[in-house]
């Protein structure tokens, strides 16, 4: 086939070359939104791991106020079934989840079976040692 006999209209042309523009411009104008997304999830998954390592200090800090209550209450045995030591190797699991958490390695908090027994010897301790009342 020669090309040099086809006759093509400038309208034609111009068409072909307005085209070629568009994909250019739409492709360039993907990229940027891309990148303005990237950058945009990337500061979204700092604010949650931040989060996430402000949750995982206060669950320490509130374990180890509840590990010093216990221990306080060891002498008058209303620590069933659970030793300081245990409380210890807790407190101990939660550093190195937070230390994970602070390292990118995306650690999970849930609840821990630990945690739950906590709770329950909080509740026990409470119905031993209920509030005293204020007289008036």
């Amino acid at each position: 086939m020669d090309f040099s006999s086809i006759k093509l209209p400038i309208a034609v042309i111009f068409i072909i070359v307005a085209q070629a523009f568009g994909i250019i411009w739409y492709v360039a104008t993907l990229d940027s939104t891309v990148s303005q997304l990237q950058v945009v999830v990337e500061e979204v998954r700092l604010n949650t791991a931040d989060t996430s390592v402000a949750v995982i200090q206060n669950d320490i800090a509130n374990i180890k106020a509840n590990i010093e209550k216990m221990e306080q209450n060891v002498g008058m045995g209303l620590t069933p079934g659970v030793t300081s030591k245990e409380l210890k190797e807790a407190t101990q699991e939660l550093s190195v989840r937070l230390q994970n958490v602070l390292d990118g390695k995306g650690a999970t908090w849930r609840k821990s079976v630990l945690q739950e027994r906590i709770e329950a010897l909080e509740k026990a301790i409470e119905k031993n040692h209920p509030p005293k009342k204020k007289r008036e």
